[in-house]
């Protein structure tokens, strides 16, 4: 678990929780994360869309880390069942936002169509064809 600390979020004008992804012990290769990304704890619906303004990047990336660190946001994870397009298996995956999913078997961020259903479950109808 990470260790978080309590930081202003200009966007939600409260104090939110955050904490910064560990470091490798040794030298690592490119497609190992190099450690020291700040994540949000407290990444949800609200902040949906926009760029989170205590890091500069994309909420989405905010969701990616998190789920990489194999933290949930105080809120949980929705879920939905989707086939991934890392490793093929049908996976209860952590939906990110509305187009993206995180596999947790293969650490893969899967791009999915979403419906939110009442009670704020999902059902996945297919993923974007990239010539849309």
């Amino acid at each position: 678990m990470l260790e978080s600390e309590v930081a202003y979020c200009p966007h939600c004008k409260k104090d939110i929780h955050v904490a910064v992804t560990p470091a490798p012990e040794h030298a690592t290769h490119a497609n190992v994360p190099d450690g020291g990304q700040l994540v949000c704890l407290d990444v949800g619906e609200a902040c949906e869309g926009i760029v989170c303004p205590l890091s500069g990047k994309s909420t989405l990336m905010m969701g990616v880390r998190l789920a990489r660190a194999g933290e949930e946001p105080v809120e949980g994870w929705p879920h939905v069942d989707v086939i991934c397009e890392g490793c093929g298996a049908k996976e209860s995956m952590e939906v990110l936002d509305g187009t993206h999913a995180f596999c947790p078997r293969c650490k893969t961020t899967n791009s999915v169509m979403l419906i939110k259903m009442a009670g704020g479950t999902y059902r996945a109808v297919g993923r974007p064809r990239p010539d849309t």
